[in-house]
């Protein structure tokens, strides 16, 4: 456990720290790289972060249209652990903020490359609501 608290017992309250976590506690700085292995392993293990969230967005936020914060909800964290993923959790925050504009721009691209060389291009919206005033919008485009 490592937060601005702990190190506040740490520094100021050093009795106080020794009483609940011993005098073996680790410090606040256990986790720091030291060598060329750590930092490999650790570069793995961001790489794998990365790819998680990245299948997290496009495969249950995305395709089935789960709202963002599913990843923060206690079942979605138990099913993580019990499929016993050795990953950080991912937060609605990173997905909303770093996730969804890379897949955004990923998707434009394949956009902007799929329709570089279209002659021709038909676009079709529809628009409508329903009694509770929910809104849909349905985009078609087709080309050749």
């Amino acid at each position: 456990m490592y937060s601005n608290f702990v190190k506040h017992l740490q520094r100021i309250h050093r009795s106080d720290y020794e009483q609940v976590f011993g005098k073996n506690a680790p410090s606040p700085n256990a986790n720091s790289v030291t060598d060329d292995q750590s930092a490999v392993e650790l570069t793995k293990i961001n790489k794998k972060q990365n790819e998680f969230g990245l299948l997290v967005t496009k495969n249950l936020i995305i395709q089935c249209n789960l709202p963002l914060n599913t990843v923060e909800q206690p079942g979605f964290r138990r099913f993580l652990k019990d499929c016993n993923l050795k990953l950080e959790p991912i937060s609605s925050k990173r997905i909303k903020h770093v996730i969804i504009p890379s897949v955004k721009i990923d998707l434009v691209n394949k956009i902007h490359h799929a329709l570089n060389g279209v002659d021709a291009l038909s676009v079709t919206v529809d628009a409508w609501s329903n009694k509770c005033l929910s809104i849909f919008f349905r985009l078609h485009m087709a080309f050749s």
